[in-house]
Protein backbone atom coordinates (compact mmCIF):
# COMPACT_ATOMS: atom_id res chain seq x y z
CA UNK A 1 0.00 0.00 0.00
CA UNK A 2 0.95 3.33 -0.90
CA UNK A 3 1.76 6.53 2.05
CA UNK A 4 -0.43 8.52 0.33
CA UNK A 5 -3.29 5.37 0.43
CA UNK A 6 -2.80 4.48 3.74
CA UNK A 7 -2.93 8.66 4.82
CA UNK A 8 -6.14 9.04 3.57
CA UNK A 9 -7.75 5.72 5.34
CA UNK A 10 -6.06 6.21 8.99
CA UNK A 11 -7.28 9.64 8.91
CA UNK A 12 -10.94 8.75 8.40
CA UNK A 13 -10.56 5.73 10.79
CA UNK A 14 -9.34 8.02 13.36
CA UNK A 15 -12.50 10.08 13.23
CA UNK A 16 -14.55 7.58 13.21
CA UNK A 17 -12.56 5.92 16.46
CA UNK A 18 -14.39 7.87 18.67
CA UNK A 19 -11.87 6.95 21.97
CA UNK A 20 -11.61 3.08 20.66
CA UNK A 21 -7.80 2.50 22.51
CA UNK A 22 -6.87 -0.44 20.10
CA UNK A 23 -8.21 1.31 17.03
CA UNK A 24 -6.00 4.44 18.16
CA UNK A 25 -3.32 1.99 18.91
CA UNK A 26 -3.36 0.45 15.47
CA UNK A 27 -3.54 3.53 13.89
CA UNK A 28 -0.48 5.39 15.74
CA UNK A 29 1.68 2.05 15.04
CA UNK A 30 0.80 2.47 11.10
CA UNK A 31 1.70 6.18 10.71
CA UNK A 32 4.65 5.50 12.33
CA UNK A 33 5.63 2.42 10.27
CA UNK A 34 4.70 5.16 7.54
CA UNK A 35 6.91 8.09 8.31
CA UNK A 36 10.04 5.58 9.75
CA UNK A 37 9.69 4.25 5.88
CA UNK A 38 9.43 7.27 3.93
CA UNK A 39 12.53 8.64 6.38
CA UNK A 40 14.43 5.51 5.22
CA UNK A 41 13.82 5.43 1.45
CA UNK A 42 14.69 9.80 1.24
CA UNK A 43 17.64 8.55 2.78
CA UNK A 44 18.03 6.14 0.23
CA UNK A 45 17.00 8.80 -2.88
CA UNK A 46 19.71 11.36 -1.29
CA UNK A 47 22.84 8.62 -2.62
CA UNK A 48 21.52 9.47 -6.49
CA UNK A 49 21.51 12.49 -8.80
CA UNK A 50 18.29 11.77 -10.24
CA UNK A 51 16.59 10.20 -7.28
CA UNK A 52 17.48 13.11 -4.81
CA UNK A 53 14.52 14.70 -6.86
CA UNK A 54 12.13 12.53 -5.49
CA UNK A 55 12.70 12.94 -2.43
CA UNK A 56 9.48 13.89 0.20
CA UNK A 57 10.59 17.47 0.78
CA UNK A 58 11.11 18.16 -2.81
CA UNK A 59 7.78 16.70 -4.22
CA UNK A 60 5.76 18.61 -1.19
CA UNK A 61 3.93 20.92 -4.14
CA UNK A 62 3.77 17.54 -6.35
CA UNK A 63 2.23 15.91 -3.41
CA UNK A 64 -0.26 17.91 -2.07
CA UNK A 65 -1.21 20.26 -5.16
CA UNK A 66 -1.78 24.50 -4.14
CA UNK A 67 -4.76 25.57 -2.48
CA UNK A 68 -6.64 26.61 -4.51
CA UNK A 69 -6.30 23.06 -6.63
CA UNK A 70 -9.39 22.02 -4.75
CA UNK A 71 -11.28 24.01 -6.10
CA UNK A 72 -10.20 23.85 -9.69
CA UNK A 73 -12.78 22.43 -11.79
CA UNK A 74 -10.66 20.95 -14.70
CA UNK A 75 -9.13 18.34 -11.26
CA UNK A 76 -13.13 17.72 -10.51
CA UNK A 77 -13.33 16.91 -13.97
CA UNK A 78 -10.40 14.61 -14.15
CA UNK A 79 -10.90 13.15 -10.59
CA UNK A 80 -14.24 11.53 -11.62
CA UNK A 81 -13.28 10.87 -15.45
CA UNK A 82 -10.89 8.47 -13.26
CA UNK A 83 -14.02 7.32 -10.67
CA UNK A 84 -16.19 6.59 -14.06
CA UNK A 85 -14.93 3.02 -14.48
CA UNK A 86 -15.71 2.38 -10.85
CA UNK A 87 -19.25 2.77 -10.78
CA UNK A 88 -19.42 6.12 -9.73
CA UNK A 89 -22.32 7.26 -11.36
CA UNK A 90 -24.06 4.60 -9.40
CA UNK A 91 -23.60 6.87 -6.28
CA UNK A 92 -26.86 8.60 -7.12
CA UNK A 93 -28.80 6.03 -5.11
CA UNK A 94 -27.47 7.69 -2.03
CA UNK A 95 -30.41 9.63 -2.18
CA UNK A 96 -32.06 6.34 -0.56
CA UNK A 97 -29.22 5.61 1.90
CA UNK A 98 -31.81 7.40 5.05
CA UNK A 99 -33.60 3.95 4.52
CA UNK A 100 -30.81 1.66 5.14
CA UNK A 101 -30.91 0.47 9.00
CA UNK A 102 -28.05 -0.61 10.88
CA UNK A 103 -24.46 0.56 11.71
CA UNK A 104 -23.65 3.33 9.07
CA UNK A 105 -19.65 3.73 10.07
CA UNK A 106 -18.61 2.11 7.27
CA UNK A 107 -20.26 4.45 4.99
CA UNK A 108 -19.24 7.46 6.96
CA UNK A 109 -15.20 5.88 6.60
CA UNK A 110 -15.83 5.78 2.67
CA UNK A 111 -16.93 9.18 2.62
CA UNK A 112 -14.46 10.89 4.43
CA UNK A 113 -11.91 8.70 2.79
CA UNK A 114 -13.00 10.08 -0.41
CA UNK A 115 -13.19 13.48 0.42
CA UNK A 116 -9.87 13.17 2.31
CA UNK A 117 -8.18 11.75 -1.15
CA UNK A 118 -9.56 14.85 -2.72
CA UNK A 119 -8.98 17.67 -0.39
CA UNK A 120 -5.58 16.18 0.87
CA UNK A 121 -3.78 14.97 -2.90
CA UNK A 122 -6.07 17.16 -5.34
CA UNK A 123 -3.37 16.71 -8.14
CA UNK A 124 -2.35 13.29 -8.00
CA UNK A 125 -5.59 11.90 -7.99
CA UNK A 126 -6.33 13.90 -10.56
CA UNK A 127 -3.33 13.43 -12.84
CA UNK A 128 -2.50 9.76 -12.28
CA UNK A 129 -5.28 7.25 -13.06
CA UNK A 130 -4.61 4.35 -11.23
CA UNK A 131 -4.75 6.13 -8.00
CA UNK A 132 -8.50 6.00 -8.27
CA UNK A 133 -7.60 2.36 -6.86
CA UNK A 134 -6.94 3.79 -3.31
CA UNK A 135 -10.76 4.83 -2.75
CA UNK A 136 -12.17 1.85 -5.03
CA UNK A 137 -13.10 0.03 -1.28
CA UNK A 138 -14.90 3.33 -0.73
CA UNK A 139 -16.12 3.68 -3.50
CA UNK A 140 -17.75 -0.26 -3.91
CA UNK A 141 -19.04 0.08 0.17
CA UNK A 142 -21.24 3.51 -1.06
CA UNK A 143 -22.29 1.83 -4.10
CA UNK A 144 -23.81 -1.49 -2.16
CA UNK A 145 -25.24 1.17 -0.06
CA UNK A 146 -27.24 3.06 -2.11
CA UNK A 147 -28.44 -0.07 -4.29
CA UNK A 148 -29.81 -1.79 -0.74
CA UNK A 149 -30.93 1.61 0.05
CA UNK A 150 -33.09 1.77 -3.37
CA UNK A 151 -33.80 -1.65 -2.98
CA UNK A 152 -35.81 -0.88 0.21
CA UNK A 153 -37.62 2.30 -1.04
CA UNK A 154 -38.51 2.13 -4.63
CA UNK A 155 -40.18 -1.18 -6.43
CA UNK A 156 -37.80 -3.78 -7.02
CA UNK A 157 -38.14 -3.67 -10.74
CA UNK A 158 -37.72 -0.42 -11.20
CA UNK A 159 -34.04 -0.58 -9.02
CA UNK A 160 -33.41 -3.82 -11.31
CA UNK A 161 -34.01 -1.64 -14.60
CA UNK A 162 -32.21 1.69 -13.08
CA UNK A 163 -28.88 -0.32 -12.13
CA UNK A 164 -28.92 -2.06 -15.46
CA UNK A 165 -28.60 1.29 -17.16
CA UNK A 166 -26.29 2.41 -15.00
CA UNK A 167 -24.04 -0.24 -15.51
CA UNK A 168 -24.26 -0.10 -19.29
CA UNK A 169 -23.99 4.18 -19.26
CA UNK A 170 -21.18 3.00 -17.05
CA UNK A 171 -19.51 1.44 -19.43
CA UNK A 172 -20.20 3.32 -22.47
CA UNK A 173 -18.71 6.25 -20.89
CA UNK A 174 -15.61 4.98 -20.09
CA UNK A 175 -15.02 2.77 -22.82
CA UNK A 176 -12.15 4.87 -24.08
CA UNK A 177 -10.26 3.85 -20.84
CA UNK A 178 -10.67 -0.12 -21.56
CA UNK A 179 -9.88 0.39 -24.72
CA UNK A 180 -6.13 1.98 -24.02
CA UNK A 181 -5.95 -0.38 -21.21
CA UNK A 182 -6.74 -3.36 -23.50
CA UNK A 183 -6.83 -2.61 -26.92
CA UNK A 184 -3.33 -1.80 -29.67
CA UNK A 185 -3.57 1.45 -28.09
CA UNK A 186 -0.34 3.89 -28.41
CA UNK A 187 -1.25 6.87 -27.43
CA UNK A 188 1.92 8.13 -26.48
CA UNK A 189 3.68 6.78 -29.42
CA UNK A 190 6.15 4.68 -27.22
CA UNK A 191 5.77 1.35 -29.14
CA UNK A 192 6.94 3.49 -32.42
CA UNK A 193 9.89 5.47 -30.26
CA UNK A 194 11.20 2.11 -29.13
CA UNK A 195 10.73 0.28 -32.47
CA UNK A 196 13.48 3.67 -33.92
CA UNK A 197 15.49 3.01 -30.56
CA UNK A 198 15.90 -0.73 -30.76
CA UNK A 199 16.85 -0.50 -34.67
CA UNK A 200 19.43 2.05 -34.29
CA UNK A 201 21.13 0.73 -31.14
CA UNK A 202 22.76 -3.15 -30.44
CA UNK A 203 21.23 -4.74 -27.30
CA UNK A 204 24.68 -4.47 -25.21
CA UNK A 205 24.67 -0.13 -25.93
CA UNK A 206 23.46 1.74 -22.85
CA UNK A 207 20.88 4.81 -24.35
CA UNK A 208 19.48 7.62 -21.74
CA UNK A 209 16.01 8.97 -23.33
CA UNK A 210 15.33 12.13 -23.10
CA UNK A 211 11.60 14.14 -22.99
CA UNK A 212 9.78 11.17 -21.96
CA UNK A 213 10.15 12.33 -17.73
CA UNK A 214 11.03 9.10 -15.94
CA UNK A 215 9.05 6.55 -17.39
CA UNK A 216 10.87 3.18 -18.58
CA UNK A 217 8.39 2.56 -21.33
CA UNK A 218 10.58 3.02 -24.34
CA UNK A 219 13.70 1.51 -23.06
CA UNK A 220 11.49 -1.99 -21.87
CA UNK A 221 10.07 -2.52 -25.36
CA UNK A 222 13.49 -1.97 -26.87
CA UNK A 223 14.80 -4.06 -24.96
CA UNK A 224 17.41 -2.18 -23.63
CA UNK A 225 19.23 -0.68 -20.39
CA UNK A 226 19.86 2.94 -19.93
CA UNK A 227 17.96 5.86 -18.14
CA UNK A 228 15.06 7.57 -19.03
CA UNK A 229 15.74 11.28 -17.46
CA UNK A 230 13.19 13.27 -15.73
CA UNK A 231 11.94 16.55 -17.09
CA UNK A 232 13.04 18.30 -13.65
CA UNK A 233 16.95 17.38 -14.91
CA UNK A 234 19.08 17.95 -17.35
CA UNK A 235 22.04 16.15 -18.94
CA UNK A 236 24.62 18.01 -16.75
CA UNK A 237 22.83 16.88 -13.53
CA UNK A 238 24.72 13.49 -14.06
CA UNK A 239 27.90 12.75 -13.21
CA UNK A 240 29.68 12.63 -16.65
CA UNK A 241 31.30 9.05 -15.69
CA UNK A 242 27.94 7.46 -15.49
CA UNK A 243 26.57 8.86 -18.64
CA UNK A 244 29.78 8.19 -20.27
CA UNK A 245 29.64 6.06 -23.96
CA UNK A 246 25.79 6.27 -23.70
CA UNK A 247 23.63 6.30 -26.85
CA UNK A 248 21.36 9.87 -26.48
CA UNK A 249 18.20 9.89 -28.00
CA UNK A 250 15.02 12.74 -27.67
CA UNK A 251 12.36 11.28 -28.09
CA UNK A 252 9.58 14.62 -26.60
CA UNK A 253 6.51 13.24 -26.70
CA UNK A 254 5.49 16.41 -29.30
CA UNK A 255 7.84 14.30 -31.40
CA UNK A 256 4.75 12.01 -32.20
CA UNK A 257 7.16 9.06 -31.71
CA UNK A 258 10.54 10.11 -33.35
CA UNK A 259 13.31 9.73 -31.79
CA UNK A 260 16.55 12.31 -32.58
CA UNK A 261 20.26 10.80 -32.02
CA UNK A 262 22.19 13.41 -30.11
CA UNK A 263 25.60 14.10 -29.91
CA UNK A 264 27.53 14.51 -26.52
Amino acid sequence: MKITTAVIWLVAALVIARGRRPMLLVCAIAFAAGFVWTEYADSIRQTGPLTRLFSSSTLTTWTLGAPLDRIDPTLWALWIWHLTPLGVIGLIGLVFIRAVPGDRRLWVLSTIAMALAYAVFPTLFAQHSYYAVAVSPAVALLLGAAWRGAILARPRRFVLIATAALAVGTFAVSLPKWIVAFGPADPDHELVSAAQIQAATSPTDRVLIIGRDYSPAILFYADRQGIALPLAASVTDLPADLVAGYRRFDCGIDRAGDCVAITP
